[in-house]
């Protein structure tokens, strides 16, 4: 036979503190824009013209990528405690 262990839905699998939500949304944020940027049909940006406005995510989201590339290096290298010794 098996068991399962039945689990509140306040606990989870995973502690809350190794996971950065506000990171998460910008990941989601930067793959959306590059679908955009890759699937979208753009046009020049023009303000007044709704349909123009997908143009935002051209080279956005790359940026973004890179920049959150940065941001997981630095947290995984340390976070607030970088590591010492050799």
């Amino acid at each position: 036979m098996t068991s399962t262990l039945a689990m509140s839905p306040t606990e989870s699998a995973a502690p809350a503190a190794s996971r950065l939500v506000a990171l998460d949304v910008a990941r989601g944020l930067a793959v959306l824009g590059m679908i955009v940027a890759h699937v979208g049909v753009t046009r020049d940006l023009a303000w007044a013209d709704p349909g123009s406005w997908l143009s935002i995510a051209n080279g956005r989201s790359s940026i973004l990528f890179a920049t959150l590339a940065g941001m997981s290096l630095a947290l995984m290298s340390g976070r607030e405690r970088p590591p010492a010794g050799q």
